[in-house]
């Protein structure tokens, strides 16, 4: 049975470790997914606060600030718990191999 994570997991009807078609090393689709809208967010963020250098009205500064920063954080924290979901697939890749081999 595929974790839909990028790992593995047993699979009780073969006997042995099922893996996605990324395996244990690579990314899942759903964290390569996760990386690029958070590159996305962070880019538009990015211009948007670029955008200031040039003179424009109080309202515009402000929103341009405003949403310029959520996009950018947004952009980090999204890249973060896209590197959190990777390590922990690999990790549970991991801990299924070591089972499957104390088992054998």
């Amino acid at each position: 049975m595929l974790d839909g994570f990028g790992g593995a997991t047993h699979d009780p009807a073969v006997g042995r470790i099922a893996r996605t078609r990324f395996g244990a090393r690579g990314m899942s689709w759903q964290i390569i997914i996760m990386y690029a809208v958070a590159g996305v967010l962070a880019l538009v963020g990015a211009g948007l606060l670029l955008a200031l250098t040039r003179p424009s009205g109080p309202a515009k500064v402000y929103v341009f600030r405003m949403v310029g920063i959520m996009l950018l954080s947004g952009g980090a924290v999204l890249a973060m718990s896209a590197a959190a979901m990777q390590q922990w697939s690999s990790e549970d890749a991991a801990l299924t191999r070591s089972s499957e081999s104390d088992a054998l």
